[in-house]
């Protein structure tokens, strides 16, 4: 008896999960600034801080 052979769509589900994986690591990095090129935030994040302490000022 011949072991089956891993399916398309399980090798595709498997793929999947792990490309979601690296983009959610890629965007906590992103986020957070570990070792990127400038130490502070990205311009949105400064924007949406500024426009936040206006609503709570």
């Amino acid at each position: 008896m011949s072991k089956q052979p891993i399916s398309v769509y399980t090798m595709m589900m498997i793929l999947a999960n792990i490309f979601m994986l690296l983009a959610c690591i890629f965007m906590a990095v992103e986020y957070f600034g570990w070792g990127g090129v400038t130490s502070e935030k990205a311009p949105n994040v400064q924007w949406m801080q500024t426009q936040t302490k206006d609503f709570v000022a």
